[in-house]
């Protein structure tokens, strides 16, 4: 491997690690070796928020990944997520891409272990299968028994295809003293199937860069670093860059929407609530996120206690989200939700109920903001569970004020970002009616938020335009050459040709980009790049 695909390896290509949580020790080791190598590893210990659905996450890390390892062991044989992960896998690396089983203990090799992982599937099959009819007797919502039951049927069912191309493979093995030697062997074929890819994306990249007139030397004619390199000839005054520039830009209307009807309900309502609703690709949650940081500013010193957030454990200088807390029956629900405000604020030693009948008095903050996600295949019993919620609020108009951000990602199939999304989305058997189920949701939603003028739906969302987000860099961060701006947004063009159907077709026909593209490829390379010029700074 030459010395410049091994550079390119240590910074930008992407591992995700798939395993069964019963062998994380032994993730844990890979990760180590592998990141010690350079590698950008993706594995849900490290990169999971805490909101974050599972399926969510191992979608979004599939479109990432350039590589996935799996680890086969027993424990993973029988497990449904791996099971998931594997079979997304194998059709990943049909499309040209890497996939690499790494054996723990060779149990995909013994029959009997095989003959004995098939029987326990069946077992827990028909363990879920009876809890599910009890509770369908009872009339209560199958969704905590019915998605692990389709789960571990998807298993059953695609359990002798998966074992037949492990089979079929060179299966590494990394089991006890062979690890260092595996591991070289795992680099190694990275390493050759990155370098196949290398060549033909660089005559491309080259050809490109070539045409727009870059001339960038060696190895910085690849797309991804031409998209880093074009934004530090942008020269960001790092001052200027903050945090809250990470997530969305530019929402003009949206922003407005909440802003206004901020200053409509503040003189009437002590407390607020905006369901904000969009495809996942519109990144609803950074929408809200980007309006609480604009109004922790408006309003002050969270130090003061006038302002009081969740920051993220994981991204310390980000707000956290969390999923609205969920319990099996109405009651559970009110008992998660209360435990969990409880959480919120621990030196009162109050719950949600009590502080309610305090009137919040007891909360050392002027506002309180919170983001909730919530799971759009409860939405079924969401309407009773979010009216009892702002009936309570409304009950406590003294102390505190709450401004809550509800986010409610819709799904369509037609619009899953990739070709292993909409293979997963198919795997979770959720592609049939996720159409009817989003306009189901909007129906209760709107009906809810007549009842309750405190509430506001926000939805004003839909892809970004180039011209829009060259505007928010001028008035932002003070990049006034459009000519550099435009070189950046050639170069964005480009890598889209590396990304799923559907964004370039959108690109092709409305010259717009979807804002999750935005965060990931534009926001955030800028971020890295303006930390890395404050570290040189800092060198001096």
């Amino acid at each position: 491997m030459t010395v410049e695909s091994e550079a390119y390896n240590n910074s930008h290509l992407n591992i995700f690690i798939s395993y069964n949580h019963g062998d994380t020790a032994m993730m844990k080791k890979v990760f180590g070796y592998l990141e010690d190598c350079g590698y950008n590893v993706i594995c849900d210990q490290q990169d999971m928020r805490a909101y974050e659905r599972i399926e969510d996450f191992i979608k979004n890390a599939l479109d990432q990944a350039d590589c996935i390892l799996s680890l086969v062991s027993e424990r993973s044989l029988k497990s449904a997520w791996v099971s998931l992960e594997m079979t997304a896998a194998i059709n990943f690396d049909k499309t040209g891409k890497k996939w690499i089983p790494l054996s723990l203990d060779k149990s995909h090799q013994s029959n009997d272990v095989l003959d004995e992982a098939h029987e326990e599937i069946k077992a827990r099959i028909s363990e879920y299968g009876t809890r599910l009819k009890k509770v369908v007797d009872e009339g209560r919502t199958t969704g905590v028994f019915s998605e692990p039951h389709d789960r571990l049927i998807n298993l059953r069912d695609k359990f002798n295809e998966n074992i037949k191309e492990l089979r079929k493979r060179l299966v590494i093995d990394i089991s006890g003293n062979e690890f260092e030697k595996g591991m070289q062997n795992t680099r190694k074929s990275i390493a050759e199937s990155y370098d196949r890819e290398l060549k033909l994306e660089k005559e491309k990249a080259i050809s490109r860069a070539s045409t727009l007139g870059y001339g960038l030397p060696g190895g910085e004619n690849d797309i991804h670093l031409i998209i880093a390199r074009r934004i530090r000839e942008l020269d960001i005054d790092p001052e200027k860059f903050k945090p809250v520039m990470q997530v969305n830009c530019d929402r003009q209307t949206t922003r407005a929407t909440f802003i206004k009807s901020y200053e409509q309900r503040v003189q009437h309502h002590h407390h607020q609530f905006y369901f904000v609703t969009s495809p996942a690709e519109e990144m609803p949650a950074s929408f809200a996120e980007y309006m609480l940081y604009e109004f922790i500013e408006d309003k002050g010193n969270i130090q003061d206690k006038v302002v009081d957030v969740r920051w993220s454990k994981q991204f310390p200088d980000r707000l956290a989200y969390h999923s609205l807390p969920l319990g099996m029956t109405m009651e559970s629900s009110k008992k998660k939700f209360n435990a969990d405000f409880a959480k919120s604020f621990p030196a009162s030693d109050l719950c949600f109920d009590e502080h309610v009948a305090h009137g919040f008095r007891t909360i050392k903050a002027d506002y309180v903001l919170r983001i909730y996600e919530i799971p759009p295949e409860e939405w079924e019993t969401m309407p009773e569970y979010l009216s009892w919620i702002m009936d309570s609020f409304a009950r406590a108009r003294e102390g505190a004020r709450f401004i809550t951000f509800f986010i409610v990602r819709t799904s369509d199939v037609s619009k899953s970002t990739s070709l292993l999304g909409r293979l997963l989305s198919r795997l979770l058997g959720r592609t049939g009616n996720q159409k009817d189920s989003t306009h189901k949701i909007r129906a209760k939603l709107d009906e809810l938020v007549k009842n309750y003028p405190e509430s506001t739906i926000i939805d004003e969302f839909g892809s970004v335009e180039e011209d829009h987000i060259v505007n928010w860099f001028s008035s932002n961060l003070g990049v006034s050459n459009k000519s550099e701006l435009n070189k950046v947004f050639r170069a964005l063009e480009d890598q889209l040709e590396h990304e799923d159907a559907r964004k370039k077709e959108l690109f092709r026909k409305t010259g717009t980009f979807d804002m999750d593209y935005i965060e990931h490829k534009l926001l955030k390379t800028a971020w890295r790049v303006t930390m890395e010029k404050i570290q040189n700074i800092h060198k001096m």
